[in-house]
């Protein structure tokens, strides 16, 4: 079983670069890549049309006197937020010089992009990842390789291009702990007999438009079971999610898990973190490939 995972994890990046400035070059790319995806696929200038008291802005907003805050709700101030914002993640993706101005400006956009959709109603931890991720990155040369402008001179040590890889892994995986720990914390032992799964299903259902599969489900009673059921492995795995940093062989296990528990969350509760899925998909086995670069100069000192 274990064989089995690891080739999939090695098969799920067959052409990754075999330096570290290649393979933080690539997180680099794949990072700010989503970020201009996440602020390109659903335009804010309907913003402007919901009513001015259910705007409460935070973060970066907070900070802004209030006749600005509300200078920036303007259809054409949004549009143009929104393409200055994509353009700069984009150019941070392709690591244009200066890439340190590009990818901190991408940072504060994203920042700011983020804080104002959560201005208005719900407030989720959908994109925290890899808003993590992102600041990561603009902290270390991320853009010396994997580019159209590499750089021409000589190459950094290997622990400056391995730092905001680890610390981009750090940032995908502490939330899932984090939550765990509070889902505990408030729900106690609650949170590990999955009793309110049933009652998420039909929440969600319902919440877009009617589904029958989230419903389907609470019919059997041998399928609600089974479902509470997966209650306490899911704990334990997202609880234990900071030992991915740590050890490849569990790491391969639970990339597993967070691809089934992703991808089922979506099908049943039609919640899908997308973002956190691609981030593992790519962070992760970078990772490895980290990994492997490092035991073979190991051996050699030992030797």
């Amino acid at each position: 079983m274990r064989r089995k995972l690891s080739g999939c994890v090695s098969s799920l990046f067959g052409a990754m670069p075999a330096d570290a400035a290649g393979l933080a070059g690539l997180v680099r790319a794949a990072v700010f890549g989503l970020c201009c995806v996440k602020m390109a696929v659903a335009p804010l200038a309907p913003l402007a049309e919901l009513p001015p008291y259910l705007f409460e802005p935070i973060s970066l907003l907070a900070a802004l006197p209030r006749s600005l805050q509300y200078e920036i709700l303007r259809p054409d101030v949004l549009t143009i937020f929104q393409i200055v914002a994509c353009l700069i993640a984009l150019l941070a993706a392709c690591g244009a010089r200066p890439y340190r101005l590009w990818a901190v400006a991408a940072c504060v956009l994203f920042t700011a992009h983020q804080a104002l959709l959560r201005s208005f109603g719900h407030m989720n931890h959908q994109e925290i990842s890899l808003l993590f991720a992102a600041y990561a990155l603009a902290l270390f040369p991320a853009a010396d390789a994997f580019t159209p402008w590499p750089r021409n001179r000589a190459p950094r040590t290997r622990e400056l291009y391995a730092a905001p890889i680890v610390l981009a892994a750090a940032g995908l995986l502490l939330p899932y702990s984090g939550i765990a720990a509070y889902r505990l914390a408030r729900s106690g032992f609650a949170a590990l007999t999955g009793a309110s799964l049933p009652a998420y299903f039909v929440k969600n259902s319902l919440s877009v438009g009617y589904e029958p599969i989230g419903t389907f489900i609470l019919q059997p009673p041998l399928l609600v079971r089974a479902a509470q059921a997966t209650a306490p492995a899911v704990w334990f795995f997202e609880l234990t999610a900071p030992l991915a940093l740590v050890y490849r062989r569990y790491r391969h296990f639970w990339l597993g898990f967070a691809v089934v528990f992703h991808l089922l969350s979506w099908l049943f509760m039609y919640i899908l973190f997308w973002e956190s899925l691609l981030l593992a998909l790519v962070i992760l086995p970078v990772l490895d490939r980290l990994g492997e670069q490092r035991e073979p100069s190991n051996a050699a000192g030992a030797a």
